[in-house]
């Protein structure tokens, strides 16, 4: 397994935190960084990179829910570094994962719970 510390590397984009390449056997990587930007309910970018929340699907920007869904996802990573397990999978421009809040809190389950966002299948 390769492990960057200070920066992180996946299809060419970089930024600080660390990001551990997957095994040949192993189906994903793992990425721990601050995020920098909340695009949506579903979409965070962590270091430099766009990560599209694998168990979740919440409504669109520009809508009530979405921006619901958008502010709640700004005050859950505020300042916070998480660790994001990639599924290997892309979704146009963003990596496919699961992220979780330094605590181990799934970001996807808390706003599927607070009922903002529904399960993406």
């Amino acid at each position: 397994m390769v492990a960057i510390f200070g920066m992180a590397a996946i299809g060419g984009i970089t930024g600080s935190g660390r990001y551990t390449a997957p095994q040949s056997s192993a189906p994903a990587a793992q990425l721990i960084d601050q995020v920098n930007r909340v695009r949506d309910g579903d979409t965070i970018v962590v270091g430099l990179i766009p990560i599209r929340i694998a168990n979740l699907n919440c409504a669109e920007s520009g809508t009530r829910q979405g921006e619901r869904a958008t502010r709640r996802m700004k005050q859950l990573v505020s300042g916070e570094t998480v660790t994001c397990r990639l599924h290997g999978r892309r979704s146009y421009d963003r990596e496919v994962g699961v992220c979780a809040l330094s605590g181990g809190q799934d970001l996807g389950e808390i706003l599927i719970a607070e009922g903002l966002c529904k399960r993406w299948r």
